[in-house]
């Protein structure tokens, strides 16, 4: 079909861009200004997703500080993370709420209460989803631990099944408004432009 009057420029989930608009009408200023402002606002993403990895790093490691500080230091000193970092674009809040679902994985694995689980894996994945397309990855990263957590012994298959789809019908409620307008906009059931 002619495709001529679809504009995909505005296919970009939101969240980020939500953000970034909420910030820059707090702090005005000239366009040049509102650059840094926007680049500001990547670099503390950009460290608090190193904060992040810490964590992953200390949960996998309790007794190994070094190899948390480590990982942290690999990341942080990769020059395409510090470039993403410095510059305005959504890529680096979905870092963020992806290193947040690793380390809600193993912290499931440790045993976080099946409640707690659910509600904040479904938020991470909702909010990653209306930042980054690419955040449907992190439903399948819940979905392992869950069956890890399974492995122990600890519930049945059925029991995983359900709350991999608590999270998923909590993600829907944060998310799924944008799949609808984006199949209202492009056409053809088109929900990921």
């Amino acid at each position: 079909p002619d495709i001529s009057h679809l504009r995909y420029a505005s296919h970009q989930p939101p969240l980020y861009y939500l953000i970034g608009a909420a910030l820059l009408k707090l702090t005005g200023g000239s366009t040049w200004q509102q650059v840094l402002w926007l680049r500001l606002l990547n670099i503390v993403l950009g460290n608090v997703t190193l904060v992040v990895i810490y964590f992953i790093g200390r949960n996998l490691w309790p007794d190994k500080r070094d190899i948390a500080v480590g990982a942290v230091a690999c990341v942080a000193l990769i020059p395409g993370y510090v470039a993403a970092t410095a510059q305005p674009r959504n890529d680096v809040l979905a870092e963020l709420l992806f290193a947040l679902v690793m380390l809600l994985s193993l912290l499931r694995l440790d045993g976080l209460s099946e409640r707690r689980f659910v509600v904040a894996g479904g938020v991470l994945v909702g909010l990653g989803l209306l930042t980054r397309l690419s955040m449907y990855l992190a439903p399948a990263i819940l979905l392992v631990a869950e069956i890890g957590y399974q492995r122990k012994g600890r519930m049945a298959l059925t029991r995983t099944l359900s709350v991999l789809s608590g999270i998923l019908l909590i993600a829907l409620a944060f998310a799924g408004w944008w799949f609808v307008r984006n199949a209202v906009v492009y056409g053809n059931l088109d929900i990921l432009a």
